[in-house]
């Protein structure tokens, strides 16, 4: 497969999700930050070897101090159980993906395993949705609405994710040139079977 590179140049101040199961993605990441809710695990400070110039915090920026110079910069909040994010944490992420995101040259990419657990505001605001085949069908019907498919276009696109990698990217940036991607790289046509 050639893989078309243009596909995944997302634009400045991208909102991406990627739910999944697992381990199963590969991280893409050229510069920025990475939220965890832990430090120091060595484990998670290897996975980014290969990166280039990453810091890892343990809790959200300040979204109205987050990169002060306006530089491009990929925030990836990972491994945080977002399903018990306390009040505080919750507005610190709508006001990233609402604020940071459009007025401090931040692209946010979160991560999650259940599609529920992303505070409603940043699911909202996300314009480009990376899927992993789940387990959990209703989290995948849910994802199918917010996404503008219907139940039976996420089942035909699943169809094709024969392995745990696989995956299928909804696009909703203006202008993209692929909305619906296999595998991030591959576009499918709307009226796949």
């Amino acid at each position: 497969m050639a893989f078309n590179k243009q596909y995944v140049d997302s634009p400045l101040n991208s909102r991406t999700k990627l739910l999944y199961l697992g381990d199963t993605y590969k991280k893409m990441v050229l510069n920025g930050l990475i939220v965890h809710d832990y430090d120091n695990d060595s484990n998670v400070l290897q996975e980014y070897d290969d990166c280039g110039e990453i810091e890892y915090i343990s809790e959200l920026p300040d979204p109205k101090k987050i990169n002060p110079n306006k530089c491009k910069m990929l925030l990836i909040i990972e491994d945080m159980n977002l399903s018990t994010l306390n009040r505080t944490e919750k507005e610190k992420i709508n006001r990233l993906f609402g604020y940071s995101s459009s007025h401090r040259g931040v692209s946010l990419c979160i991560t999650s395993q259940n599609p529920l657990d992303i505070p409603v505001s940043a699911r909202r605001m996300c314009n480009i949705f990376t899927i992993y085949k789940i387990p959990d069908l209703c989290g995948l019907m849910l994802m199918a609405s917010r996404t503008g498919y219907k139940k039976d276009d996420f089942v035909q696109f699943f169809k094709m994710c024969t392995d745990c990698h696989d995956n299928v990217t909804i696009d909703l940036t203006q202008n993209t040139p692929a909305p619906l991607r296999f595998n991030m790289f591959q576009q499918i046509a709307k009226d796949n079977d």
